[in-house]
């Protein structure tokens, strides 16, 4: 059990990480969460300072220590046995916060699904011309045929272009699960058509797309999944600009489809 550096910011909340080999009960003691195994010493988190757990189903929860989290805003996620996230817990959204009264205006706009998709779309497309802008800028221009693949997997197949381990997605959705918290929005909206736009979902492809981009190589090299994740939380230090970007120009796309819905 360990608490793990931020990877987005250098913020004083920092990522608590439950993921033990034997049970672990987790209880409240005041403003701290309490995790203790079987014969060994507890230890103590200020939950004040924590940003989201991951944990995976050998954490027992006590229901008070649960509250204190949602209370302080800290999301809870749960990985399976490959490191995939099986689910989260996260405080109820403020049914008067703007962003989620736009999101939950524009599903019941018409052709909200098309119109989620295309500019999600056109926003993976802008992810890859800045990543060739980059390579380009650096003496690396991307052959041909490696950008039409990227283009079509990545822009139009919503397919990841996989470097690094699959078992870092959890975690790092994880962190998505608390940024979408802090932003006071849910997951996932259903459309009145019945289908669902996933947020979490297309916030996933599209920047982990881009860290997938960036590590080129890095998963042949090293294989170490430690070393990787270590590349990952660095590299979101440094582009730590990198989600609130994209949030704010899905705002604004948000925004601009109500003005112009019917």
């Amino acid at each position: 059990m360990s608490a793990a550096p931020e990877m987005l910011s250098q913020a004083i909340r920092r990522p608590l990480y439950l993921v033990p080999k034997d049970r672990v009960q987790v209880r409240r003691d005041g403003d701290f969460l309490v995790a203790q195994q079987r014969g060994q010493p507890a230890r103590h988190y200020v939950v004040s300072h924590l940003d989201r757990v991951i944990c995976t189903a050998l954490v027992d929860w006590e229901g008070e220590a649960m509250a204190l989290c949602l209370r302080h805003g800290v999301t809870v996620s749960w990985l399976d046995g490959h490191n995939q996230l099986l689910g989260h817990c996260m405080p109820a959204v403020i049914a008067t916060h703007p962003l989620h009264e736009c999101l939950e205006r524009f599903v019941e706009s018409r052709n909200a699904e098309q119109s989620w998709d295309n500019w999600f779309r056109h926003r993976r497309m802008h992810v890859l011309s800045e990543y060739a802008a980059r390579r380009l800028a650096a003496g690396d221009d991307i052959p041909e045929a490696e950008w039409r693949d990227l283009k079509r997997q990545y822009v139009y197949w919503r397919q990841v272009p996989r470097q690094l381990h699959p078992d870092l997605l959890g975690p790092f959705q994880a962190m998505l699960v608390a940024r979408l918290a802090r932003e006071h929005v849910r997951p996932t909206y259903p459309c009145r058509s019945g289908q669902v736009l996933d947020l979490l979902d297309d916030l996933t492809v599209l920047v982990w797309g881009e860290i997938n981009l960036e590590s080129r190589g890095l998963g042949v090299v090293i294989a170490d999944r430690r070393i990787q994740w270590q590349f990952v939380e660095s590299w979101q230090r440094e582009h730590s600009a990198l989600l609130t970007d994209h949030l704010a120009a899905m705002k604004f796309f948000v925004a601009r489809t109500l003005q112009t819905c019917p």
